[in-house]
């Protein structure tokens, strides 16, 4: 797939040094996430996330979440009632898919009890480490394997509170035999691996974000409304008030421009906020990125672009947006070192982000930018997929 290249406007290319040039891009493991936490990931009720959450503790989402991708945590998961999740679900200890939930793919607990609530539906396969419940009125579509011997499937056909599935006509004849623990050990060895790798990969391109010589440096507050050019900002912390709205200007230039935001410690946006992309060519593309040191808060409506990368945590308000700047690009939100709470009615990314076919790429896409050296362009290659 091609890297995109997004060059920065003439004065940020001037003021480049040599510390700040060559290619920056995200990584090929944190791309794959709209949401990374590196404790827990709690999600509100009828919240939406337009790709994959990867989270390295519990991972806790509300009744009607929404999931546009794979659900997977270091520890135990909950996915709430009537919530969905389009891809997997995996958990390296124990998983439930509560009452009407549904999963599109297969659910994994690879180190504990695996649930499913009245009304619940898996589409792929259940396997579990430990016990598994499952209600009379659960519906799995793949094969049932367990870890806990005297729990095997055909044992508990003979249970006569019903506390499990127990019609000898269902899908769950279609395997009883116990879980195969080296498979279960690798899930576990991957979620592990993964939350490793994506964390690194977030490290590096903070370090590199931070590098970058600033456009311009802005006061503490922002209480009125405002527009940006694209080039590099930065404060030692950064708010803004309740309804302000930020305007990111392209000026119709025919060429693929970014925004940066470094900010030292704490990144606050108002209530109902607005952060929007205006004037972009038709042709071109537009990427915001939200670099800080300490905590992200998003406030109650707000409505955002951009991504979101923190060494704290990242709380997003109820009703509040994190979407994509322009298409074929998708937002996110993601921790090195803390959790990700996403408010209820809530959404990230946007419709249509899923991660990206795998295909080899050049080595490197050099661009020129004035004769001062290169820039590339941070890029999400999770992609957004034409309507």
């Amino acid at each position: 797939m091609k890297l995109s290249m997004f060059a920065m406007p003439l004065l940020a290319a001037v003021i480049c040094t040599p510390a700040t040039a060559g290619l920056v891009e995200i990584g090929l493991e944190l791309e794959k996430y709209a949401s990374l936490s590196n404790t827990y990931t709690s999600g509100g009720a009828n919240a939406i996330v337009y790709g994959s959450i990867l989270s390295k503790t519990y991972a806790d989402v509300g009744d009607s979440f929404s999931v546009f991708g794979d659900l997977r945590s270091g520890g135990v998961m909950t996915l709430g009632a009537s919530g969905q999740a389009s891809g997997d679900v995996q958990s390296k200890i124990a998983a439930t898919v509560s009452a009407g939930a549904t999963v599109t793919g297969s659910v994994v607990a690879a180190g504990g009890v695996g649930t499913m609530s009245a009304g619940a539906g898996v589409g792929g396969d259940f396997a579990a480490g430990g016990a598994s419940a499952f209600a009379i009125d659960a519906n799995l579509a793949g094969s049932w394997q367990v870890g806990a011997e005297e729990l095997r499937l055909d044992k508990l056909l003979l249970e006569a509170d019903q506390k499990y599935k127990a019609d000898p006509t269902s899908n769950y004849n279609k395997a009883a035999e116990a879980a195969d623990d080296n498979f279960l050990e690798d899930v576990k060895s991957k979620i592990d691996d993964n939350i490793a790798s994506a964390t690194t990969e977030l490290v590096n391109i903070k370090k590199k974000l931070n590098l970058l010589v600033p456009t311009e440096t802005l006061s503490a507050t922002m209480n009125t409304d405002r527009t940006f050019f694209a080039g590099v900002y930065t404060a030692p912390s950064w708010s803004t008030t309740a309804a302000t709205t930020l305007l990111l200007d392209a000026q119709f230039k025919k060429v693929d421009q970014i925004w940066v935001f470094n900010i030292g410690d704490i990144f606050a946006f108002g209530g109902v906020s607005t952060v929007k992309m205006i004037n972009l060519d038709a042709n071109a593309k537009a990427q915001v990125i939200w670099n800080t040191g300490g905590y992200i808060s998003i406030g109650d409506g707000a409505d955002i672009v951009g991504t979101m990368m923190t060494d704290q945590h990242i709380m997003v308000g109820a009703n509040a947006k994190v979407k994509s700047a322009s298409q074929q690009s998708c937002a996110g939100v993601y921790s090195t070192a803390s959790f990700v709470s996403i408010g209820d009615s809530a959404v990230i990314g946007g419709e249509g982000c899923s991660p990206p076919v795998q295909v080899p790429e050049p080595a490197t896409y050099p661009m020129l930018l004035a004769g001062f050296g290169l820039m590339g362009f941070i890029t999400r290659r999770r992609y957004k997929k034409a309507a």
